[in-house]
């Protein structure tokens, strides 16, 4: 299963973690390879609320099949995103990834081991 984690961005503030979530999706995709599914990818889909835009949420949407792909919309409410250094960027994200993953396992799409991998990785 291939993984990918696009995003939309509430403000320039944001853009941060755009850098931020394709290293996770680097450590994440071996996490995914070996996800035994019919369904070709996992969309993790990151909505960051900012000065500009919000999203209107915290947290994970139900996650839906769209064709081949598993889509699971991510929103974050804004927080002083510009002020946040890279670690403090990644925690977050990661911690919002997780549960996002987490919701996917719960509705059955995944196998509750995916989760305890990616656990592990992210942990590091």
């Amino acid at each position: 299963m291939k993984l990918e984690i696009p995003g939309q961005f509430g403000g320039p503030e944001c853009r941060p973690f755009a850098s931020v979530a394709v290293a996770l999706r680097r450590l994440l995709e071996p996490v995914f390879a070996d996800v035994p599914s019919p369904i070709g990818k996992l969309v993790l889909l990151l909505r960051v609320s900012g000065t500009q835009r919000d999203f209107g949420g915290d947290g994970p949407l139900s996650p839906t099949l769209d064709g081949n792909a598993l889509v699971c919309e991510i929103e974050l409410k804004e927080q002083p995103w510009a002020g946040m250094d890279q670690t403090g960027i990644r925690r977050i994200l990661a911690d919002y990834l997780l549960r996002a993953i987490d919701s996917c396992v719960r509705s059955q799409f995944l196998p509750g081991e995916t989760l305890e991998r990616a656990e592990r990785l992210l942990a590091e």
